[in-house]
């Protein structure tokens, strides 16, 4: 994958080369692989059909990223949150906590598991979502 992009300025017709960096490069490459003409979503012959999430697995979705992006700073002795989405309980989410038993304490799990429970709940609330919204907190012990 080219590294440079080459221009032809208008007025002088002299060729510029501008370096483009990796995550300019990989970002036109994702947007090209999700467009709706390189997926096929404008052509139904080929299958694609657009997808929606639900409620409830956009909610995941949103938690889940912004915890990716924050796990950057964490220690490899925290604990660590997902939100999971099934789609055979709809109004569901399960949080599931997961943390080294050696490292963390039992109060904590519980202040971290609050925490997440809250999070979720304004998610849903910012969003209109929080009447219909029911929760379930799993603990998995490493």
């Amino acid at each position: 994958m080219p590294t440079h992009v080459t221009f032809v300025g208008s007025r002088s017709g002299r060729k510029r080369r501008w370096p483009l960096g990796g995550s300019v490069v990989a970002a036109v490459a994702l947007l090209m692989i999700l467009s709706p003409a390189a997926n096929g979503a404008d052509d139904p012959g080929r299958g694609g059909d657009p997808y929606i999430p639900s409620q409830a697995e956009w909610l995941c979705l949103t938690l889940n990223v912004d915890d990716a992006v924050n796990a950057i700073y964490r220690s490899a002795g925290d604990i660590a949150i997902r939100y999971v989405w099934d789609e055979s309980r709809p109004d569901t989410v399960e949080i599931f906590l997961s943390y080294p038993s050696k490292l963390v304490g039992p109060r904590a799990v519980e202040v971290r598991a609050e925490q997440a429970k809250s999070r979720l709940l304004e998610a849903a609330g910012r969003r209109g979502w929080r009447s219909w919204l029911k929760m379930e907190v799993r603990v998995i012990e490493d």
